[in-house]
């Protein structure tokens, strides 16, 4: 990543607040957190720098359920393997969330190795598992995967737990 994306990604978090309890998000098992609403198989990942370890038999990509700018959502998506946070264009429409222009186009390289270049992002208000955050995604996407993806950032400000149990 370039030295203006990361000057960037600075930027946008200091936009960004948070309200972190003493413990944040839980995440958990199907049975053990209602708002998991799907699961999907991931390959062994592992998160150093927050702690997390998924072994093979469990997910990399969790769907979780919150609100988004005042908003209910089943489709924010977290991700321990996205270095930062996303936005899908269908959904800032939906919300009628504001994007912001870039003063330059980021690339970020994709976990299929594809660059692409961003060149807006979105400033929500997002509410998950009782935990209130603001934050700074890039809005991405074109299919309807996602409405948010949260990213390594995200588990990081908000003291996410790991609980698979």
């Amino acid at each position: 990543m370039s030295k203006h994306a990361i000057n960037l990604i600075n930027s946008m978090q200091m936009e960004q607040g948070s309200m972190p309890t003493e413990q944040g998000p839980t995440l958990a098992s199907v049975e053990g957190n209602e708002s998991m609403t799907d699961w999907t198989k991931g390959k062994l990942t592992l998160c150093k720098d927050i702690g997390f370890e998924i072994k093979e038999d469990m997910i990399r990509l969790i769907y979780v359920s919150g609100l988004v700018s005042g908003k209910h959502s089943k489709r924010p998506m977290i991700d321990c393997g996205a270095t930062i946070d996303y936005i899908s264009p269908e959904y800032t429409d939906e919300l009628g969330v504001i994007r912001r222009d870039m003063p330059f186009s980021a690339p970020v390289q994709l976990a299929d190795d594809q660059t692409v270049f961003m060149s807006q992002y979105a400033i929500i208000d997002m509410v998950i598992d009782g935990v209130m955050t603001t934050l700074g995604a890039f809005v991405f996407g074109t299919r309807r995967a996602f409405d948010v993806l949260l990213g390594v950032g995200w588990l990081k400000r908000t003291k996410a737990m790991q609980d698979w149990s």
